[in-house]
């Protein structure tokens, strides 16, 4: 299953360290009476099945093939105007667990509409160890948001691939880096731009 989902409203987490599982991105997306969930793998690994849990239980079970690495599921039992949270857990091979964190979504019958592309300041400003960055896309299509240090050199790329028209909010670490000034870089629909921020250890 590797479609686009078209939605409004994203949170997604990344952090510039090396995980067990490697995991471009995983988010969970709120519209009307319903949740789009999510995740896209960097690499094939040995991942027997992900389970999805939905505020601490079990949700939803799928099993991985070989060369997976977009999974999608739509969480059809969710009210409106309430926030659920969603966590990650890759079940290996030789039955060990992993686990990606949580991410949430308030399904609603209204969501913000994006008009335009734009990349927000980081907040807070300066940072330690966590910052938030939001970027808008005004259309679907490819996105890369990057960051690279001072020498020029990129450090993470907490965005890289087809994204859905809307607004997302990238919680971005950087406990792995050193002290300094660095520069985020989005690119999108022929858009560029690109913002200051500061690691202060």
């Amino acid at each position: 299953m590797k479609k686009l989902i078209s939605a409004t409203v994203f949170t997604l987490t990344f952090a510039a360290v090396t995980q067990a599982v490697p995991l471009m991105s995983f988010s969970a997306v709120g519209q009307s009476r319903q949740v789009f969930v999510r995740w896209v793998l960097t690499s094939d690994e040995p991942v027997a099945r992900f389970d999805v849990l939905r505020n601490g239980l079990v949700a939803y079970k799928i099993p991985v093939t070989l060369g997976d690495r977009t999974f999608e599921w739509v969480d059809n039992e969710v009210q409106n105007d309430r926030e659920y949270s969603y966590s990650l857990i890759a079940v290996m091979n030789d039955g060990s667990r992993r686990d990606f964190g949580t991410v949430t979504a308030t399904p609603a019958y209204d969501a913000t509409v994006v008009q335009e592309y734009r990349l927000h300041q980081n907040f807070p400003n300066p940072f330690n160890p966590e910052t938030t960055i939001e970027v808008d896309l005004a259309e679907t299509g490819l996105a890369e948001l990057t960051v690279f240090d001072v020498l020029g050199q990129i450090v993470a790329t907490p965005l890289s691939g087809n994204y859905a028209r809307g607004r997302y909010s990238v919680l971005f670490d950087g406990r792995d880096l050193p002290s300094g000034v660095y520069f985020y870089q989005l690119r999108a629909g022929g858009f560029v731009d690109q913002k200051k921020m500061v690691l202060l250890k």
